[in-house]
């Protein structure tokens, strides 16, 4: 595999997991990830509170422009495209309201 650029730092407070910063950057994609999960027994249950961005690259708008066009389709948060990742990690919930006629 190719290297990937990476960054994470997370803090544990008050039974949350605090994600300070999470970012991978690839060929294709950068993402980025801020929020928090409140932990819950079993984890599969733990609450998502996590803003989710993707920043596609020119090398995504070659390959894949089925993925640079669904990316640009989501909201803009200073030059990224970001959404909100709720629920939990066994039924995980994202309000796509831009794409609400697409099934999701």
């Amino acid at each position: 595999f190719p290297s990937h650029d990476r960054s994470f730092l997370f803090r544990w407070k008050s039974g949350k997991i605090q994600i300070e910063k999470a970012s991978l950057d690839t060929k294709l994609l950068k993402l980025s990830a801020s929020g928090s999960i409140k932990v819950m027994e079993p984890f599969a249950y733990s609450n998502l509170d996590v803003k989710v961005c993707l920043q596609g690259t020119e090398t995504l708008n070659q390959e894949r422009p089925d993925l640079a066009g669904f990316i640009a389709l989501l909201p803009l948060e200073e030059g990224k495209s970001c959404f909100p990742l709720k629920g939990t990690p066994n039924q995980p919930k994202v309000d796509l309201p831009n794409l609400t006629g697409f099934g999701f």
